[in-house]
C-alpha cells in the first residue's frame, strides 16, 4: 500500500509516494511508470503554458518530472523523451526546455 502526501507548495501540489515496504520502494526505483504518449503530451503542452512565470515553471516541471519518475537532484533519468538531455549536470528545467524544443506540435494532438 502507498501513501500520498501533498507538500501544498506551488501553484501546483507535489506528491511524494511514499512505499510501506522497502521492496515496494525499490520497485519504484527500478519500474518506472509507463506514461501514454497523450499524457505526455499533456504534461508538455501544460509546461508550455506556464513557462512565462518562472515560479510556476519551475513547480510544474519539479512536478511532471516527479510524476515521470525522474530522480530531480539526482539526475537519474527514466522517461526516454528526457533522457538524453540530462545527464545529472543539467537542471530540470534545462532538461524539459530542450524535451520541449524536440516535440513538435504535430506529436502532440492537444497542441493543434
Amino acid at each position: 500500500m502507498q501513501h500520498v502526501f501533498s507538500t501544498g507548495n506551488g501553484p501546483l501540489k507535489d506528491h511524494l509516494q511514499v512505499p510501506s515496504s522497502s521492496a515496494a520502494a525499490e520497485a519504484m526505483l527500478t519500474e518506472p511508470p509507463v506514461l501514454s504518449d497523450a499524457d505526455h503530451c499533456t504534461n508538455i503542452t501544460a509546461a508550455r503554458a506556464q513557462l512565462k512565470d518562472k515560479e510556476k515553471a519551475v513547480d510544474l516541471i519539479r512536478q511532471i518530472l516527479q510524476n515521470q519518475n525522474i530522480l530531480i537532484d539526482g539526475g537519474v533519468i527514466q522517461r526516454t523523451a528526457l533522457k538524453s538531455t540530462m545527464d545529472g549536470r543539467k537542471t530540470a528545467e534545462a532538461a524539459l526546455a530542450e524535451a520541449t524544443k524536440r516535440i513538435e506540435p504535430d506529436n502532440c494532438a492537444i497542441d493543434r
